[in-house]
């Protein structure tokens, strides 16, 4: 999986972040955190992370990434956003998958 965005919440005491599994085909794209609270014991760590696709937009997984355009946009990653949508409307998940990483090697 190749991380493309990672932003610290202190509200929620994690590392929230967006990236891209090219080798899923079908739910490419990963909404995920890990704690980072100070001081806490690794054994009282957590991670959660939800995987989604084109068919699963509007149904992903995970109380936190229920609406994807707002959880793009605080992970930072409010530029991939028409991308998915593009991809949505001419159902090329290929496409948006490229041209997402693509764009983050270059930055």
């Amino acid at each position: 999986m190749k991380i493309i965005s990672i932003v610290s919440d202190p509200i929620e005491k994690a590392d929230l972040y967006f990236g891209i599994n090219p080798s899923d085909r079908k739910r490419p794209f990963v909404l995920g955190a890990n704690s980072n609270a100070q001081g806490v014991l690794s054994i009282a760590s957590w991670g959660a992370a939800s995987t989604f696709g084109l068919e699963n937009l509007n149904s992903i997984d995970g109380s936190m990434w229920k609406d994807w355009r707002a959880s793009l946009r605080h992970v930072g990653c409010d530029w991939v956003i028409p991308i998915i949508e593009k991809a949505e409307k001419t159902n090329n998940l290929d496409m948006a998958v490229a041209e997402i990483l693509q764009r983050a090697n270059q930055e």
